[in-house]
């Protein structure tokens, strides 16, 4: 919107108001005609946001399906239902977004990397206590495959033999 538009005012008129520029007096219309205007773009607009959603939700469906139809899918529920029973989040749901999360180091590492900084994120976790006294740990997954940098500093912080294996 233009600086002079925002400054024109309403000329009472008898049967709609008038619109006059605020400096030269001239007279621009009626006001309904520009709220009629400004009521089509916004209805514009309004038909453009539904598009947009449904463009996205259809993104994310596909995403959904390329992340169950792609090869370390399998490695990466194994990773996650090991995160789930190590971390103690039984009720968290493996999804797509946190299977391209993991993907990468999936790809780069292996699983057993993975598995190594999820027992260092469950051996030494970062806490914090909270005001009721109960204690905050960040162990969650976002946090432990946010970055490279971070799932070193887990794989550092994970005991020398993991629990779980066997020997």
């Amino acid at each position: 919107m233009s600086d002079t538009a925002r400054h024109l005012r309403p000329v009472e008129d008898e049967v709609d108001p008038l619109l006059v520029h605020p400096d030269s007096g001239e007279r621009l219309g009626v006001l309904s005609d520009h709220v009629q205007h400004l009521h089509d773009q916004i209805a514009g607009l309004e038909t453009d946001v539904r598009a947009w959603r449904t463009r996205h939700a259809n993104l994310k469906r596909d995403k959904e399906q390329e992340a169950r139809k792609h090869a370390l899918w399998p490695a990466a529920v194994e990773v996650f239902k090991h995160w789930q029973q190590t971390c103690r989040h039984p009720r968290s749901q493996f999804t797509a977004e946190r299977f391209w999360l993991v993907e990468p180091f999936l790809a780069r590492h292996g699983k057993e990397l993975c598995m190594m900084a999820i027992d260092g994120a469950a051996f030494d976790p970062f806490t914090k206590k909270r005001k009721n006294g109960s204690v905050k740990r960040f162990d969650d997954w976002e946090l432990i495959f946010r970055n490279e940098g971070k799932t070193e500093e887990f794989v550092n912080r994970a005991p020398k033999k993991r629990p779980d294996a066997e020997g």
